[in-house]
């Protein structure tokens, strides 16, 4: 009697194992298809925030946000903007106060707008901005590209490339947000420089070569504006 009993508890724990093992698959199962919805919506919401930022950035061009410390204040405000604070606003340079401008005129609506779609940016700040500045920078650097034409053509040194870029960027536009970015962009397609050379530590080179070479750079100039007059 008791081998009978045994052999049924024995059949009995071999059904309860099955069934537990079911169990497992099912639930795991069920956590594969959850998890493959989630990405699969997430590369659908990145899809039309893609689409979103360049249809939008082609009616704005916030190039002075391609410097780093005003990228940097603009990231700041997408935090507070998730958690629902004001952010700071001292010691705010010219740069800066523009992208708080920028901010609250332009981005906050279509961050609305993209919000009404059904994308939130919460918790996605960084990777949002990351993808914003990216298309801001392709879209700057093919717009002086096709203005300033390749102005480093073939390969040269640093220096070689610096008094290029000071004999074809106008004067006023040397240390503009947009052009600086352009020739950093450009410098580093052209391997003339590292690709992880700090936007800040260039402008610090090309003032340096300025206030080394102000006399050549005026005579340059000057004599590409009495090229062009005749």
């Amino acid at each position: 009697m008791f081998q009978t009993w045994k052999r049924k508890f024995a059949a009995k724990q071999a059904v309860w194992a099955r069934e537990t093992q079911q169990r497992i698959a099912e639930y795991a199962e069920h956590e594969r298809q959850e998890i493959m919805e989630k990405i699969s919506r997430e590369q659908q919401e990145w899809l039309v925030f893609n689409n979103e930022i360049n249809n939008y950035l082609k009616t704005v061009q916030p190039v002075f946000l391609l410097k780093p410390e005003v990228c940097k204040a603009l990231l700041n405000l997408l935090y507070a903007r998730s958690d629902g604070t004001a952010g700071a606003s001292v010691s705010l340079t010219k740069e800066v106060r523009k992208a708080y401008a920028f901010y609250h005129k332009e981005l906050k609506v279509f961050l609305n707008l993209l919000e009404r779609k059904g994308c939130s940016i919460q918790g996605k700040e960084e990777r949002f901005l990351t993808m914003f500045m990216a298309k801001l920078r392709e879209r700057n650097y093919q717009s002086h590209l096709e203005y300033y034409s390749d102005i480093i053509p073939g390969q040269c040194s640093v220096t070689e490339a610096f008094a290029m870029y000071f004999e074809a960027v106008e004067e006023e536009n040397t240390y503009e947000s947009g052009h600086v970015d352009f020739f950093a962009t450009h410098l580093k397609n052209k391997r003339i420089v590292d690709a992880g050379l700090p936007l800040s530590r260039l402008i610090r080179n090309l003032k340096q070569y300025e206030k080394e070479n102000k006399d050549d750079i005026e005579m340059r100039r000057l004599e590409k504006r009495l090229t062009e007059s005749c």
